[in-house]
């Protein structure tokens, strides 16, 4: 073994003075911030000593010191011995002292084993030094169990090994070199431990053994399963029919190394697609499922399913074998299906009854007054029918004429193979030259008669036309006089002199004035019931009533009946009592409800109930509803049998609704509602468990942990073969038992059903049974 020692400047030692009597002051001690009275330092080096807490520092012996008037000084000890420091702490005079100890220290690593071991073999390293071991390292570590531990240290190299120690005692660094021989040997796998196959089939396990002269057996646990193995015995071929476990050894030199290799074998159900509804072909829009068998997800827990395409008509995309499908256009949808090494590929075309309907003409511009013809392209289209009429020769033809101005735009729908289809014709106009009016807005009451002027200038041949309940006096004169109905349009259409435009084309907007407004008393009703009023007196003339809520016996009388008023309303009454440049009055009448209790919400026996819970509710209002008052109680839809005003109810859901009606002090029926939310019991399903019965008795049993109003209904487990090895509810759970043995370490599947407050709730899933 070699050994090295390294020396370390600049170690910092704190001293705390500590106050003597040399001045016959009390002074309280102070703390020693080192370990012990004792510091070892490498012959031949110098450190940093730092006291604190005093003035006035004084070292000795004072020829050690680089300076033996500070606080910090750096001392070169010439010897073994007591060194001193002082200083005043307030009026008092304190001391402290350490003692040096000048060593040239000796280190060595000792192994348990000197003799060539098998690679992964334990040998014990210990340490024997002169001097406390502050700290220690190894290069390389990675076959150190513990590299900083200073006491023994447990080495298992997988080959030979020169093993570099590095130890710090006091301030110097030493160092050790050991080697540990290991037999030249290694087994290493060049597949991976865990293999994935799809029954039925094969694949080959590969090592890489050294030397390749070893000695090597390749085993199953289950002598049924056949490994075939080639090529200077480092490839093994295996099919077994399911999951097992394979291992290989080597031996060598007196050396044992092993691998087990874990063979998960898959299969995949039959998953053939069917389409729901069956119908060939489909029309756009339509909603069908594409779905096979459930795959039974305790036989198979790793199946994944994917769809294609993703245009958009796959409204499901979840890990699924069934999809919902919304067809738009013809389409082979395609499901993949993987269960590990396991893959398949499905499809199913679906033809889709194109939506569109092909026209030879979908987007044009012409004057108007053109005419031109659209054709439906595909003459299979059954019940065609276009609209709007207006502008078309035909409405149910193949090949209408189109004369444009009449419509910006036609739809034409039918059928094709039972399904609908659609197609749009657009049709824009070239512009027109203005006309223009004088006045260009007529603003009259119904039965005035206004002389318009319009400029004829650069136009001919007009043509006038009016909407709305109005009259002209002439269709083709430059000064029309228009008798004024109601609110209209008068139109003109002309002739131009120049090829810039299709014509001169020009509006007059009519309108009838806004009736003049005024405002009535407010008359106050009861929400929801029948209230006659009196409106006489108030000086209408020939009045037409009109309410904005609820409805009115009569429209034009002075006493009707207001009924199913809900909120505030606003009655108008037009009448014909007007003044100067007004038409009509209006006046608007505000239909106020009566006042109801003010309610501040339901004061609830418990602020935060549980679900299920029986909880006491009263109704807090102001004012006091008149005594005798019965309350109707609503309870999530369900009327409650107390009539009260504090009740007590069950709140079975997570959200309840609470609703209570009564006649209020005012007599109108009042209704109060409000939600009442619950903590919903706790559930907790653990996903392992250790039913070892051992002394400890924690995780002995599986079953949920429940919080609340929740209890366990039925409890499923099955074995990964589907096996059901426990049903029943006991809150005890499940002990880990099958048929009064034992059952083995693995992954179980269970459903557990759950008693809540509002109905059964199923839990699904796996637990890993542990021992």
């Amino acid at each position: 073994m070699r050994q090295t020692l390294a020396l370390v400047f600049g170690l910092l030692l704190s001293l705390t003075l500590t106050a003597t009597s040399s001045d016959l002051a009390s002074v309280d001690s102070l703390q020693i911030e080192v370990d012990g009275d004792t510091l070892f330092i490498c012959e031949g080096t110098s450190v940093v000593i730092v006291a604190s807490g005093a003035s006035d520092y004084s070292w000795s012996p004072a020829t050690d010191f680089s300076d033996p008037t500070t606080n910090q000084p750096t001392l070169t000890p010439s010897a073994s011995q007591w060194y001193y420091v002082s200083g005043m702490v307030g009026d008092s005079l304190c001391t402290d002292s350490v003692f040096v100890q000048l060593f040239d220290p000796t280190f060595e690593v000792q192994l348990s084993r000197t003799d060539t071991i098998c690679p992964g073999d334990v040998v014990i390293a210990t340490f024997v030094a002169e001097g406390p071991i502050t700290e220690i390292t190894w290069e390389p570590e990675d076959s150190v169990s513990s590299p900083l531990s200073l006491d023994t240290t447990e080495l298992a190299p997988t080959e030979t090994t020169e093993y570099v120690v590095t130890a710090t005692i006091g301030n110097c660094t030493v160092m050790d070199t050991v080697t540990v021989e290991v037999v030249p040997f290694s087994l290493r796998l060049l597949t991976p431990d865990t293999m994935y196959l799809c029954k039925p089939d094969t694949d080959d396990i590969r090592i890489v053994l050294m030397p390749a002269d070893a000695d090597i057996i390749w085993s199953s646990t289950d002598t049924t399963f056949e490994v075939q193995v080639t090529g200077s015995n480092q490839v093994a071929t295996v099919f077994p029919d399911i999951t097992h476990d394979y291992n290989v050894t080597a031996t060598f030199r007196g050396c044992t190394l092993s691998h087990d290799i874990h063979v998960r074998v898959d299969s995949l159900p039959e998953l053939d697609l069917i389409v729901i509804p069956v119908k060939d072909p489909y029309c756009a829009g339509d909603e069908v499922i594409i779905f096979a068998a459930d795959a039974d997800t305790l036989l198979y827990p790793d199946i994944e399913f994917m769809w294609m395409p993703m245009d958009g008509q796959i409204q499901d995309s979840t890990n699924t074998g069934n999809v919902y499908v919304v067809l738009q256009d013809t389409t082979n949808f395609v499901r993949a299906v993987t269960n590990n090494a396991c893959e398949d590929t499905s499809q199913i075309l679906l033809n889709v009854v194109p939506p569109d309907i092909p026209l030879s003409v979908t987007d044009t511009t012409l004057c108007p007054g053109d005419k031109f013809t659209v054709e439906v392209l595909d003459r299979e289209i059954e019940d065609l029918e276009w609209d709007p009429p207006q502008g078309l020769s035909c409405t149910s033809c193949f090949e209408p004429e189109v004369t444009v101005g009449e419509s910006p735009m036609y739809t034409v729908t039918g059928e094709k193979d039972g399904c609908p289809v659609s197609g749009m014709l657009t049709v824009g106009t070239w512009s027109f030259l203005p006309i223009t009016f004088i006045p260009s807005l007529v603003e009259a009451c119904p039965g005035d008669e206004i002389t318009v002027s319009i400029d004829t200038t650069g136009i001919f041949n007009l043509s006038i036309t009016v909407t709305g309940d109005n009259s002209v006096s002439c269709s083709n004169c430059p000064d029309p006089v228009i008798t004024v109905g109601s609110d209209g349009i008068l139109q003109v259409n002309a002739e131009e002199r120049s090829d810039s435009a299709c014509g001169a084309f020009g509006q007059l907007p009519i309108v009838i004035p806004q009736p003049e407004q005024a405002t009535g008393d407010a008359i106050f009703v009861c929400a929801g019931q029948d209230t006659p009023i009196d409106l006489s007196g108030m000086g209408f003339i020939n009045p037409r009533l009109m309410i904005d809520n609820g409805s009115l016996s009569c429209n034009t009388c002075l006493d009707p009946v207001i009924s199913g008023l809900t909120t505030q309303a606003i009655l108008t009454v037009t009448d014909d009592n007007v003044s100067p440049g007004f038409c009509v009055r209006e006046t608007l009448i505000p239909v106020i409800l009566a006042d109801t209790a003010e309610v501040d919400a339901f004061v609830i026996s418990d602020p935060s109930p549980s679900q299920g819970e029986l909880v006491g509710i009263s109704l807090v209002t102001m004012p006091q509803p008149p005594p005798g008052t019965v309350f109707e109680w609503v309870v999530n839809g369900v009327p409650h049998n107390e009539t009260t005003q504090t009740v007590t109810v069950q709140l079975n859901e997570e959200v309840n609704i609470v609703t209570v009606s009564w006649i209020n002090s005012n007599g109108c029926l009042q209704t109060y509602s409000e939600v009442i939310e619950t903590d919903p019991p706790g559930v907790m399903i653990p996903n392992a468990f250790t039913p070892d019965d051992d002394e400890m008795s924690i995780n002995e049993m599986f079953r949920p942990t429940l919080e609340g109003n929740v209890s366990i209904d039925n409890m499923l487990i099955f074995n990964r073969w589907g096996q059901l090895v426990y049903e029943g509810n006991d809150p005890d759970g499940w002990d880990g038992t099958y048929n009064g043995e034992p059952a083995p370490p693995e992954v179980y599947g269970y459903l557990i059903r759950l008693q809540f407050p509002n109905g059964i709730r199923t839990y699904k899933g796996d637990v890993t049974l542990i021992r």
